[in-house]
């Protein structure tokens, strides 16, 4: 007589192939979260970057009036100005760290470079002779292998038409 049921060796069996296939799940799993989680750092470190981009730029373009406000030097890792309040201050790179005057304005910087234009597109570090800067930016997270980098031109406002004059 036949009894109704399973025998050791097909339970012990069926077991085996259920944990392989979970590891095999749990890998493609685990893959998927580590990608979503590189995704989503590296869309938090391009918003935090783009920030201090927009906050140089917004900046920087009002600067200009032939009056007080000017662009005081520039060099590759910093920049001087006179704002529209009178008010010296700079964008400067030290280790690591891009500071708007004494205040951290974006960390894990690994490179930025600040290039003065001449209205001929000639480069030079004069301040008053700046008519356009570009600001080269980059930067590398923890735990990112691949640095983000952002360049921009920014056109001083109050000099932009100066060559068109009569």
């Amino acid at each position: 007589m036949r009894q109704k049921g399973f025998t050791l060796v097909e339970i012990i069996l069926t077991i085996v192939v259920i944990g392989i296939l979970f590891s095999v799940s749990s890998i493609v799993l685990r893959q998927g979260l580590d990608s979503y989680s590189h995704i989503s750092n590296r869309g938090s470190n391009l918003q935090t970057t783009r920030y201090a981009m927009e906050r140089m730029v917004r900046e920087l373009a009002l600067v200009g009036d032939t009056n007080d406000t000017n662009i005081q030097n520039i060099q590759s890792d910093r920049i001087t100005y006179v704002d529209a309040d009178s008010n010296t201050t700079n964008f400067n790179f030290t280790d690591g760290v891009l500071y708007r005057g004494t205040d951290p304005l974006l960390r894990n910087v690994t490179a930025v470079t600040f290039t003065g234009f001449k209205d001929t597109g000639a480069t030079t570090t004069a301040g008053t002779q700046v008519r356009r800067v570009r600001i080269q930016l980059s930067t590398l997270p923890p735990g990112q292998t691949a640095p983000l980098n952002l360049r921009t031109d920014i056109f001083i406002r109050n000099y932009m038409y100066e060559n068109f004059r009569q």
